[in-house]
């Protein structure tokens, strides 16, 4: 085992050399071949020899799927009320109702979300979107609640306990 950083990100199958010895391929944790940009210039990663394949094996997930992973998601929710949760965070939660939609902002007690949590959300359908705080829950807001028109889109972010800013195209 041995932790190995890349001098470049790599463009396809990549060898590791050591101590003057043959070059030695290295394989994703499924054995299958290294994909451009699976080796990342400067970030470390795992490597694990696999004596019976003669070659190394990455420890773990590429960068390429730890980005996949770390990308933000939409979802659609069709109906009208709606409470936020972890699995939302950094993510886009659309709205398609045709009738209004509340969206509940948990209190610590329901639902301990970190500060700094943030969650986007839009009305994507004619039903107005509106977010309200849930018991003991404090939303601060510039001018409204509420989203001004379908499209519009809001922010929801934890500033502190039981405490959240809503930032967005309100009306």
């Amino acid at each position: 085992m041995m932790t190995y950083i890349p001098t470049n990100t790599n463009t396809g199958a990549a060898v590791v050399a050591l101590n003057g010895g043959s070059n030695k391929a290295i394989k994703r944790n499924d054995g299958s071949a290294l994909q451009a940009g699976d080796l990342l210039a400067g970030i470390p990663v795992l490597l694990l020899w696999d004596a019976s394949g003669d070659r190394w094996v990455l420890s773990g997930a590429t960068a390429a799927q730890v980005s996949a992973a770390s990308r933000p998601a939409a979802t659609t929710q069709a109906g009208t009320s709606y409470t936020v949760t972890s699995t939302d965070e950094g993510d886009l939660v659309q709205f398609s109702n045709s009738s209004a939609v509340t969206v509940t902002l948990p209190a610590d007690s329901t639902e301990d979300l970190p500060e700094g949590f943030l969650c986007h959300l839009n009305q994507a359908g004619t039903g107005q979107l509106s977010v309200v705080g849930g018991s003991g829950v404090t939303v601060r807001y510039a001018y409204s609640l509420a989203a001004r028109s379908q499209y519009s889109s809001l922010s929801v972010f934890k500033v502190a306990a039981n405490t959240w800013l809503v930032i967005g195209d309100v009306g």
